[in-house]
């Protein structure tokens, strides 16, 4: 078995309407995502075709988002890895100091926000320690 990370970048929009009838746009916004899946295949080939695979169902739509219309997309496939540990069965890589490397993603000059305790999203929802400041 082979473990694999895809990186599928994904774009939320929220849709404001003049009217009930969702005939003209008052606002947009959009927010882009990088989502990260971990999953085993046979080789590099299968983990391609599981990937294209994919695409399709990260696509959604809802009305719980902040607008009147919330749709989700997958633009596409930002990158795909082969992240097996060399050498080593997968309890042992897990169990090093630094478990497996699942990749990286460049980003730029821009370096992205360094989360707090509270902001990261373990914390905020797990279990031992809940913030009373979050929703």
């Amino acid at each position: 078995m082979r473990l694999f990370v895809a990186h599928f970048v994904l774009c939320e929009e929220n849709l404001w309407f003049t009217d009930e009838f969702q005939s003209t746009v008052l606002r947009r916004s959009r927010t882009h995502y990088l989502s990260a899946q971990l999953f085993s295949a046979d080789d590099a080939k299968a983990a391609y075709e599981r990937v294209i695979g994919l695409v399709d169902g990260f696509s959604d739509a809802n009305h719980d988002g902040p607008g009147d219309l919330t749709t989700y997309e997958c633009i596409g496939v930002h990158e795909l890895e082969d992240v097996t540990p060399a050498g080593e069965t997968l309890e042992v890589a897990l169990s090093t100091n630094y478990g497996i490397d699942v990749g990286q993603i460049a980003l730029g000059e821009d370096a992205p926000p360094i989360a707090s305790k509270s902001d990261l999203l373990l914390m905020a929802q797990g279990e031992y320690w809940k913030p009373s400041s979050r929703r």
